[in-house]
């Protein structure tokens, strides 16, 4: 929540301290983006989500890389890299 008083844009996983229930069921199908396929993609889209971070090193096991893959596959576009955190712009 923090950095993102840098842009002041809503966001889909709420605030510090507490969430819209539509976020925990979101959360569910993006923890496992490229297992839940299109379900996953349909969760941000519906979210009206227009961009994306990915922390890759948050994830185990390299599945960062295959988060920012799966976006990149669904035709999002790497804004900005710093370190491994990556920004995308979602597609409309």
């Amino acid at each position: 929540m923090f950095y993102s008083t840098t842009h002041w844009r809503r966001l889909v996983n709420g605030f510090s301290g507490g969430g819209p229930r539509s976020y925990a069921e979101r959360a569910l199908v993006l923890e496992r983006p490229f297992v839940a396929g299109e379900r996953a993609w349909q969760a941000l889209a519906s979210a009206g989500a227009t961009h994306a971070i990915v922390h890759e090193w948050a994830w185990r096991r390299g599945r960062g890389k295959r988060v920012s893959e799966w976006l990149e596959a669904h035709g999002a576009r790497r804004l900005a890299t710093e370190s491994e955190d990556l920004l995308y712009e979602l597609p409309r």
